[in-house]
């Protein structure tokens, strides 16, 4: 018998929809800015290039991304959170020896779109990081926020969301349906829980009894006498006494009448 395995699914929840999301973006932009044709910059800003470029890759991986606990249903940019962590081109900034210019755009334009930014000492950063403007607005991300009320959906990638906020604006995933998914289900070839044979293993124990009376279909009581009878000859047969095989007993015999010859000749 096939078992049925049932995949249980976890909800996402907010934190975890839009690192997965803005991960995913982090690693298209970063392949597409890999592949661009940089043979027109000098080596030095291709160089420079290639270490933001690991920069955003070492980012990537992290996975600690700023929270948007002020705008509630929607993506907003966030320079530096109200903890402390950088976005994408923040952190390149700061890791780059810029912090104090990180700092000065998020206590002015925290919120703000790459390409609205007027700080001075951004375009500055800009013209020697190897990127381009356009290249460092392609990268920043926006962040989203939800209330957390829990109101459970399922995407249609098959991921259980904690609201439709959580799918939609951070997970970026249109909804399926209202409610958790349903549970995916698979066949096994595993055995049933609480059993130790396998599918089409017959050799396991017969509540009815019958293998171990050895009775058949149609037979009769007198089976389990005839198969006793049956061993006990094959255990005459398999003994080591002499006198109870059939070639034996002459044997036995002409070794007497040897032996009583032998008593007469020295007589």
């Amino acid at each position: 018998m096939l078992g049925l395995i049932f995949l249980a699914l976890e909800v996402t929840g907010q934190v975890e929809a839009d690192q997965a999301r803005i991960q995913r973006h982090l690693e298209a932009v970063e392949t597409e800015l890999r592949a661009r044709d940089t043979s027109h910059l000098p080596p030095a800003l291709q160089a420079e290039r290639a270490r933001n470029l690991d920069r955003l890759h070492a980012y990537r991986l992290a996975g600690l991304f700023p929270h948007n606990p002020e705008f509630i249903g929607e993506r907003v940019p966030f320079f530096i959170d109200e903890g402390g962590v950088a976005c994408a081109v923040g952190h390149l900034v700061i890791d780059s020896g810029f912090a104090d210019v990180a700092g000065e755009i998020a206590e002015r334009e925290n919120n703000a779109r790459l390409l609205d930014m007027t700080h001075p000492a951004l375009s500055g950063w800009i013209a020697q990081s190897g990127l381009t403007a356009e290249e460092c607005a392609r990268i920043q991300p926006a962040y989203c926020g939800c209330g957390g009320e829990y109101e459970p959906v399922c995407g249609v990638d098959g991921n259980s969301y904690g609201n439709a906020c959580y799918a939609e604006t951070c997970a970026g995933v249109a909804i399926a349906h209202e409610g958790v998914c349903k549970p995916q289900e698979s066949t096994s070839d595993w055995p049933d829980a609480g059993t130790s044979t396998g599918p089409g293993d017959s050799t396991g124990d017969d509540s009815s009894g019958g293998e171990t009376t050895g009775e058949q279909p149609g037979g009769s009581s007198d089976s389990s006498s005839d198969s006793e009878g049956h061993d006990g000859e094959h255990q005459r047969k398999s003994g080591c006494s002499l006198g109870q095989d059939a070639v034996g007993a002459p044997a036995l015999a002409l070794l007497l009448v040897l032996a009583a010859r032998r008593r007469r000749a020295r007589s």
